[in-house]
């Protein structure tokens, strides 16, 4: 069963980061970047992850939780202490954290495969 990245939309909220497990060669982009445009959403922020990139990443997460924007985080894998800090960074507000997140806001992950 394929699954399409506007069901996988459908399903999504600000609160729950998409994790894309990739496979060798793939490279989901262009997809989330069609997905903002068809859905008249603002160009996601890219930031391909690695060496000094969280402090950026962190930047693009706050003001997309402000205003909404999308977020995508590629090679995840290369910033995995950074990427593990997720769930605090987009707790909901009924779990105890005062911040609310505007609702268009997504974070998108994109991860090479790996044991750790």
């Amino acid at each position: 069963m394929k699954i399409s990245i506007e069901d996988t939309y459908r399903e999504t909220d600000p609160y729950s980061p998409v994790l894309f497990l990739l496979s060798k060669g793939a490279d989901p982009t262009a997809q989330v970047e069609g997905l903002a445009a068809m859905l008249k959403k603002p160009i996601p922020e890219i930031i391909s992850m690695g060496e000094g990139q969280e402090v950026k990443a962190e930047d693009a997460i706050g003001r997309g939780k402000v205003d909404g924007r999308w977020v995508m985080l590629n090679n995840s894998h290369l910033s995995l202490d950074y990427i593990a800090t997720m769930e605090y960074v987009l707790k909901a507000p009924d779990a105890g954290v005062a911040e609310t997140i505007n609702e268009n806001f997504r974070l998108f992950l994109s991860c090479d495969p790996t044991n750790d």
